[in-house]
């Protein structure tokens, strides 16, 4: 994780998208909670340094901000809670906790259990 200037960790939702992010240069952080739109992600990716990374939470509606984090040259990484006791052993179900515990984890080890994403590949047709 060393090559990321920006870190994002989120929970996102249909209609929120909770967020902290981190500057690994200088150690600040900040909470944030914003409209799961297209428009109030952007912003908020246009103005992280670069190289950045966004670790979100696997969920229903993850493509479309995987599509925005590769429009905004932004890696993207699935975080699988399934494999953070620290999530759902919890009894505080919030998304804001759910961000203080993947960020918890990030800042001890480094990393963040992830998921497998699978991408739809385009076949060749056989033009026959």
């Amino acid at each position: 994780m060393d090559k990321y200037r920006t870190v994002v960790i989120a929970d996102h939702h249909k209609s929120v998208f909770v967020c902290r992010t981190v500057d690994t240069q200088t150690g600040e952080t900040e909470l944030r909670t914003l409209n799961a739109t297209r428009e109030e992600l952007q912003a908020l990716f246009t103005e992280l340094p670069r190289p950045a990374v966004l670790f979100v939470e696997a969920c229903r509606s993850w493509e479309w901000v995987s599509d925005l984090c590769e429009d905004q040259v932004m890696d993207m990484r699935l975080v699988d809670a399934a494999k953070m006791p620290e999530i759902w052993r919890s009894n505080k179900k919030t998304d804001r906790q759910d961000v203080e515990a993947m960020l918890e984890r990030w800042l001890v080890t480094g990393q963040l259990p992830e998921s497998f994403v699978v991408r739809p590949t385009l076949s060749a047709s056989s033009g026959d």
